[in-house]
């Protein structure tokens, strides 16, 4: 019992101390006609965040930026679909990266091997 309770003020301290967070993770992405179409962003964070740009890293490691003026506003744990990308072509059989960062800095990153 008495570990239980050095437990439980262990942690109260800690949270009374810690920093608000801004986190970001990405759920899943859709593809459509061979182009990822749509990403599926989470707010994993304790503050209200903005993603406002998505990457797509191909198999030799160049990046480019899929879409332009994406401004998706998240709520703490909300769910977020960022779709109307463009510049995202996949190839069947490849491994990709798609990276999403946030207005601050703040980024998620996925990995997929697309397969038709």
């Amino acid at each position: 019992c008495l570990r239980a309770l050095g437990y439980i003020g262990t942690v109260q301290q800690q949270g009374g101390t810690e920093a608000l967070q801004e986190r970001i993770k990405i759920e899943g992405v859709a593809i459509s006609s061979n182009a990822v179409s749509t990403v599926y962003v989470r707010n994993i964070g304790d503050v209200n965040t903005v993603i406002d740009a998505v990457y797509l890293i191909d198999p030799s490691g160049s990046s480019s930026q899929c879409g332009a003026n994406i401004s998706i506003s998240l709520e703490p744990g909300q769910l977020g679909t960022i779709s109307g990308l463009s510049n995202c072509n996949v190839t069947s059989g490849e491994t990709y990266v798609i990276k999403v960062v946030t207005t601050t800095g703040a980024e998620a990153s996925y990995s997929f091997t697309y397969k038709e």
